[in-house]
């Protein structure tokens, strides 16, 4: 793994700061420098960041004074120092960066990941030894577009979430649907015949697209299952204009299956996200397998 070692002084202005104390978690996001201290001695400081499929994510601690020791060796599920993802699994851990494993702390910390797969909220976990005391976490990403945002950069704003217009109260019908935005979605390549799941979550706005080739006039055996969880499922094919070949949603149902004909050659994709019809009054992460099949 390629180690980023920033050098950054004290006396650099700080922009986008953040501070943290006497808290356990905190959100943040990229491009952030926080500030954040250890009020007790072996324990835990965590900071959730919002990050998509395609992203890269570094992040660095500069401590205050000489003595602040962060826990390396202790797996990061406990009270070790490293980033987790949305899934729980451990993505990187402080504890690559030592030389020695004879040693169990380190006096800054600085990991980089790979790109990352999942969608939904990671987990930057730091932990310390004896020693209290404060120290800065900066914060740098590459998005799935390749634009880098580095600490103190001001990352760019989120596309604004379509609204509905306002029904009256004595409304009769279909509410219709709000836009989708596929902009951020990494369409994973789809093998017909071969089962894809994902997963959905309550409070995010997860989009699963699979790109699948074919020839025109051919027919697409198209099979979505419900495997566990409540949420409205909505899909969507869209052609390689970006044309709605076929759009249906998942509210009670558990299985879908339709067929429909392809209308052109290319690649079409495929795409799984949230939507809100029938909301469940407790809503639960969804996971949906999607599979295809090319038919003359």
């Amino acid at each position: 793994m390629r180690r980023v070692m920033l050098i950054l002084f004290l006396s650099v202005v700080l922009v986008n700061a953040q501070s943290v104390y006497g808290q356990t978690s905190s959100r943040v996001e990229c491009g952030n420098i926080a500030t954040a201290e250890f009020a007790e001695s072996k324990s835990v400081l965590t900071f959730q960041i919002e990050l998509s499929p395609g992203y890269k994510l570094w992040f660095e601690t500069e401590r205050f004074g000489d003595y602040l020791l962060f826990n390396v060796v202790s797996n990061v599920k406990s009270k070790g120092s490293g980033l987790l993802a949305p899934s729980g699994a451990v993505v990187v851990s402080a504890r690559d960066e030592l030389f020695n494993f004879s040693d169990s702390y380190l006096p800054n910390i600085a990991l980089e990941t790979g790109v990352l797969g999942e969608r939904g909220l990671y987990t930057i976990q730091l932990a310390n030894e004896e020693a209290v005391g404060a120290f800065r976490l900066r914060i740098g990403c590459v998005t799935d577009t390749g634009t880098v945002i580095n600490p103190g950069d001001v990352a760019p704003p989120a596309p604004p979430t379509p609204v509905l217009p306002t029904l009256p109260a004595n409304f009769v019908g279909f509410p219709g649907l709000a836009p989708v935005d596929f902009a951020s979605a990494i369409p994973l390549p789809l093998i017909a015949g071969t089962p894809m799941t994902g997963a959905v979550t309550p409070t995010g706005g997860e989009v699963f697209a699979f790109a699948l080739d074919a020839s025109g006039g051919t027919n697409l055996d198209l099979t979505v299952n419900r495997l566990s969880g409540n949420l409205n499922l909505g899909l969507v094919v869209l052609s390689a204009n970006n044309e709605v070949v076929f759009q249906a949603s998942l509210v009670t149902s558990q299985t879908l299956n339709t067929r429909f004909t392809l209308p052109a050659a290319g690649q079409y994709t495929i795409g799984v996200f949230r939507v809100d019809l029938l909301s469940p009054a407790a809503p639960e992460a969804t996971a949906f397998q999607v599979q295809a099949a090319l038919n003359p």
